[in-house]
C-alpha cells in the first residue's frame, strides 16, 4: 500500500499519537504504540487521503463536533503550510511561530493535539 500524506493524514497521525510524542520522538508501551499506529485509519483512508469511514459515521459527524473539529484543524494546517499570505495568522493559531512550511505542518499538528488553544489557554 502506498500511503497519501496530506493535511488530513497528518492531523490523524498526530492526534492518535499525541500522548506518545515527546519532542520528535514517539515513546511508550509497545501495545499503546501499536494501537496508536492503527487508529489513523479511523480518521482517514490512508491510500486516498480522504476521510475514513469511522469519522464519517453519525457518532463522529452529525451527533458531535468531531468531524468539524478534525476538518478545521486540517484546514488551519493547510493554510499554515501552503499559503504564504495566510501563514502568519494560521501558524499563530496553531502555535507554530516562525517554522517554515514543512516544519510548520509537523510542529503545528503536534502542538495543537497536545495543547489545543481555547478558553483559558
Amino acid at each position: 500500500m502506498i500511503a497519501t500524506i496530506n493535511e488530513l493524514t497528518t492531523v490523524a497521525s498526530a492526534w492518535t499519537a499525541a500522548q506518545f510524542l515527546n519532542g520528535t520522538v514517539l515513546s511508550g508501551s509497545a501495545l499503546g504504540l501499536r494501537i496508536a499506529a492503527g487508529n489513523p485509519r479511523n480518521f482517514v483512508d490512508l491510500e486516498t487521503g480522504g476521510l475514513g469511514t469511522v469519522i464519517q459515521g453519525p457518532l463522529n459527524s452529525s451527533q458531535t463536533a468531531t468531524l468539524a473539529t478534525f476538518n478545521t484543524l486540517a484546514n488551519l494546517l493547510a493554510g499554515c503550510a501552503c499559503h504564504p499570505l495566510r501563514r502568519k495568522r494560521h501558524c499563530r493559531v496553531l502555535r507554530v511561530g516562525k517554522a517554515g512550511p514543512h516544519a510548520a505542518r509537523r510542529t503545528s499538528a503536534r502542538a495543537v493535539t497536545k495543547k489545543p488553544k481555547g478558553k483559558g489557554s
